[in-house]
């Protein structure tokens, strides 16, 4: 966040954990994907390492949410016919 008179770590951990919350009302989850080095190094800074699933690949973290789905359910939460 440009002007923010906060360091980038600080305003991009704030957005994920907006993002983790509006997720959480919605009955999801927010999963990260092939994130740059930086951002684990600042979630464990800041102990918030614990609040988010990361993967290496974005394959992983589709599967993650593919294996939590029960049968029958598309990652939309319909039911088909």
């Amino acid at each position: 966040m440009i002007g923010s008179g906060l360091p980038a770590g600080l305003t991009d951990a704030g957005t994920l954990v907006r993002a983790r919350h509006a997720a959480r009302r919605h009955h999801g989850e927010l999963l990260l994907a092939a994130p740059s080095r930086f951002i684990p190094t600042v979630l464990r800074t800041m102990r918030l390492h614990t609040a988010f699933r990361t993967f290496t690949t974005l394959r992983q973290a589709v599967a993650a949410v593919d294996s939590r789905n029960a049968p029958g359910v598309d990652l939309h939460g319909v039911r088909p016919r």
